[in-house]
C-alpha cells in the first residue's frame, strides 16, 4: 500500500460508497471558505479506527498545509484502520504553526468529530473501537474531539487544558490575532474552545482518556487538577468514561514519548 493518497476525494463522495482499501485524502469544505482534510488508510477487515490529530509545526521545518502529524505511523498500524486530520486554523495566517482548532465563527473541534463520525460510519466502525490520539495541541484536540464522539477513546500527550494559560507569549498573540480579539474576550463567548473543562461541559461528555505527561511538563500541574476535576463533573454530564494518568521518566519536558512506546500503547488501548 502507498503512504500517500494520490487524489482528494471529497468526503461526502467518498461517504457515498463503501470505500475501497486504500489511500485516501478527503476534503470537506467549512464555512468562510475553509477546508478540513484528513487522510485515511482503508484496511480489509479492520474492525478499529485510530485517529492522529496534529501538533505544532517547528520553527526550523517547511511550513506544510495541510499538516497531517503522524501520518506515516499507519504504515506501522496495519491491523486497523488509520485517519490523520489536519487542523484547519492553521491556513488562517501564514505565519500560524499551531492554532489549537481555533476560528473566530467556527467550532472546529466539532467540525473535526462530524468528520471522524462520517469516516467511522462509512467503514463500519462503532465508536467504541475508536482510538483518537495527540500530542501538545493536538492531545488537547483529542479530548475536544473524543467529548463529541460518546465511547470513542482518547490518548492525550502532555496537553495543554487551558489554551490562554499557555506560557508561549507568541502563540497566544498569533491566536488573539486569528480570532480577532484577546483569549479572555473570546473565552466570554466561546469557553469550550480555550479549555477543555467548558468542552466536556459543552459536550456533556467525559471521554474514557489515557492522558500520558511526566512532572517537568510545561502544563503538568494543570494536566493533574483537569483530571482531579472530571469525578465532579458527573452532575452536569450524560457519560463519564473511565480516566486514567501515565506520568513517565522516560521523557522529560514538554516532549511525547517515542514513536515506539506510543504505538504500543495505542494497540493496547482499553475502551469503556
Amino acid at each position: 500500500m502507498q503512504s500517500y493518497p494520490s487524489q482528494q476525494v471529497a468526503l461526502d463522495d467518498w461517504t457515498s460508497r463503501y470505500p475501497a482499501p486504500g489511500i485516501y485524502m478527503l476534503t470537506t469544505q467549512l464555512e468562510h471558505n475553509l477546508a478540513a482534510h484528513a487522510n485515511v488508510a482503508v484496511r480489509v477487515g479492520a474492525r478499529r479506527m485510530v485517529v492522529f490529530l496534529p501538533g505544532a509545526q517547528g520553527a526550523g521545518s517547511v511550513r506544510r498545509v495541510p499538516f497531517f502529524h503522524r501520518w506515516t505511523w499507519h504504515e506501522d498500524l496495519s491491523e486497523t484502520h488509520v485517519v490523520a486530520l489536519g487542523d484547519p486554523s492553521i491556513a488562517l495566517d501564514e505565519r500560524l504553526r499551531g492554532g489549537w482548532f481555533m476560528h473566530p465563527e467556527i467550532d472546529l473541534i466539532s467540525e473535526l468529530a462530524s468528520i471522524v463520525q462520517k469516516i467511522a460510519t462509512t467503514l463500519d466502525i462503532k465508536l467504541d473501537s475508536v482510538t483518537i490520539h495527540g500530542s501538545s495541541l493536538g492531545g488537547f484536540g483529542a479530548i475536544g474531539i473524543a467529548a463529541h464522539l460518546p465511547g470513542s477513546y482518547a490518548i492525550a500527550e502532555i496537553p495543554q487544558i487551558d489554551v490562554e494559560r499557555w506560557p508561549v507569549p507568541s502563540a497566544i498573540h498569533m491566536l488573539e490575532e486569528v480570532v480577532r480579539q484577546p483569549l479572555s474576550e473570546f473565552r466570554k463567548v466561546f469557553p469550550e474552545r480555550v479549555d477543555l473543562i467548558s468542552r466536556l461541559l459543552y459536550a456533556k461528555v467525559v471521554p474514557p482518556l489515557l492522558l500520558i505527561t511526566n512532572e517537568n511538563d510545561t502544563s503538568y500541574d494543570q494536566q493533574k487538577a483537569f483530571l482531579d476535576s472530571l469525578p465532579k463533573l458527573s452532575e452536569e454530564c450524560d457519560f463519564l468514561g473511565e480516566q486514567s494518568v501515565l506520568v513517565t521518566d522516560s521523557v522529560s519536558g514538554h516532549t511525547p514519548l517515542p514513536k515506539e512506546q506510543i504505538i504500543e500503547i495505542i494497540r493496547g488501548a482499553r475502551f469503556s
